[in-house]
């Protein structure tokens, strides 16, 4: 995890080394109820789709950058306070 500043901005990024997200399933994953995987796993897909609409809802930004084989980056952004 690393956290800097950007300009006005601060930029908070969390990184994994796992298998990634191949691209497909990325341009998905912010879609309520969009669950990736055919799985078992208790949940309904909702909880990126919350975290993009309280995030962007404050005029900040959230997104995903992945690579598979490689891991994933989430990288959220922070405006300042008017």
């Amino acid at each position: 995890m690393s956290a800097t500043q950007k300009d006005a901005r601060v930029e908070i990024r969390v990184q994994d080394f796992g298998e990634g997200i191949p691209p497909e399933k990325l341009e998905h994953i912010f879609d309520r109820f969009y669950r990736g995987e055919e799985t078992a796993a208790p949940g309904f897909g909702l909880g990126l789709s919350i975290a993009r609409s309280l995030i962007e809802g404050q005029g900040d930004t959230i997104q995903i950058e992945s690579e598979p084989g490689k891991g994933s980056v989430l990288i959220l952004r922070f405006a300042p306070d008017a």
